[in-house]
């Protein structure tokens, strides 16, 4: 088949491209990069080649294509699940556990969606490292095993102790980061005064698109102001913000506050863009905006409410609120070597699982069958086909990667 991988990235990415042009072009340069980049940044394309490489009839074509009745095990899912967007995060039990650390693309979902791309997303991974087919091959049925294992355990995601070292060190980098050399690297005091300073990641504002921002800002945190003390959001400076790969082109602002006791904190407002899934026609819920849907998303999956999680509208599109911590450590492929992707992929399939699980409380569904019945979800048999789908997924990328490269 031969397809227009230009033309359908473009369209995906064309409400972007109107506004913002040059983070757009910056995202499209880092795409030609690897394989590994062009994954990470086309979720949406990836659930296209996904729908076409289903029998028609099946439960989980029917749902992409629209049938809300097709018999399909729903969870909440991140929706952009890959191997690099696990990492160690601060619970509000103040415990730095390791989880699943962006909900952009949140949605109650068939289950298979998550778990075929983090699937795809190991094999990418080991062929970036080097690994062959059948080594990569074994590191996914290794997460699919491990997966299943857990899709009844809806504890919080591990600890030090319950992790490999690879993952416990990245959780004592989060215990051990300085809050205070977080804040001075991108805002450092100058004169008694701190205030962004211009990088490639950081803009600051001035006029219009400033007061725009601020306003958003503390319409924002209106709903949250009541549980810090007073004046604890009061902005010290405000920045636009360049970060990520998938979500290059929505708008994301930096926002230093007062912050109380410990000294200032960084928040970020962040546009949120409308689900992959949902670009294509597939059900969905309804929701106030988009930002609702990600709030809602991620207190489902991580199984609490982070104190800063909130809401509001700039400019007529949606954005949400969310704190910038030095205890978030995301895991990066580039700090691994081969040898380390087996034990990683295991505490990556175990987070997963419980999220999912813990989603299905939220929504008030039963815990998932595990009976080795192949018409069950988990059976052995429709848990042999994901990891065969996950590999033609993952040749489809480096296909369409090809394509866009040329």
């Amino acid at each position: 088949m031969l397809r227009d991988v230009r033309g359908e990235i473009e369209k995906l990415d064309a409400p972007w491209q109107a506004r913002r042009p040059e983070l757009v072009r910056a995202k499209h340069d880092k795409m030609r990069e690897s394989p590994r980049a062009f994954f990470r940044a086309t979720a949406p394309l990836f659930f296209v080649r996904l729908r076409e490489a289903l029998e028609p009839g099946t439960p989980l074509r029917r749902w992409l294509e629209g049938d809300e009745k097709a018999p399909v095990s729903l969870v909440w899912c991140a929706g952009d699940v890959h191997f690099e967007n696990f990492g160690a995060y601060r619970s509000n039990d103040g415990v730095e556990r390791f989880g699943l650390n962006d909900f952009d693309d949140a949605l109650v979902a068939p289950l298979e969606i998550d778990v075929l791309r983090l699937a795809a997303s190991i094999h990418v991974a080991a062929r970036d490292k080097g690994l062959g087919a059948s080594d990569s091959a074994a590191l996914v049925k290794r997460a699919v095993e491990r997966y299943r294992a857990h899709t009844q355990d809806d504890a919080f995601d591990p600890e030090p102790k319950d992790v490999p070292s690879k993952v416990a060190k990245l959780l004592a980098l989060a215990s051990d980061a300085s809050r205070a050399d977080f804040i001075e690297k991108r805002a450092p005091l100058v004169k008694g005064k701190r205030a962004f300073v211009a990088t490639d990641r950081y803009r600051p504002l001035q006029g219009a698109e400033r007061t725009r921002v601020l306003d958003a800002f503390q319409r924002a945190t209106a709903p949250i102001a009541a549980h810090e003390s007073a004046g604890y959001f009061g902005p010290v400076d405000v920045a636009a913000r360049t970060a990520g790969l998938g979500s290059l082109g929505c708008g994301r602002y930096a926002i230093l506050v007062t912050g109380g006791a410990k000294g200032n904190v960084l928040l970020e407002l962040k546009e949120a863009k409308p689900a992959s899934l949902t670009r294509h026609g597939c059900p969905t819920r309804a929701f106030a905006d988009e930002a609702d849907r990600v709030v809602q998303g991620t207190v489902a999956l991580r199984g609490e409410r982070s104190p800063y999680l909130s809401r509001t509208v700039m400019d007529g599109v949606p954005f949400y609120l969310r704190r910038l911590s030095h205890k978030e450590q995301r895991i990066d492929l580039d700090d691994l070597d081969a040898a380390d992707l087996g034990a990683v992929v295991e505490a990556e399939a175990t987070a997963l699982a419980r999220a999912h699980s813990r989603s299905r409380k939220a929504l008030g569904l039963e815990p998932l069958a595990l009976e080795l019945d192949p018409l069950e979800p988990l059976g052995e048999k429709v848990r042999r086909e994901w990891t065969f789908l996950a590999a033609w997924l993952a040749g489809t990328v480096e296909g369409d990667w090809t394509a866009w490269c040329s």
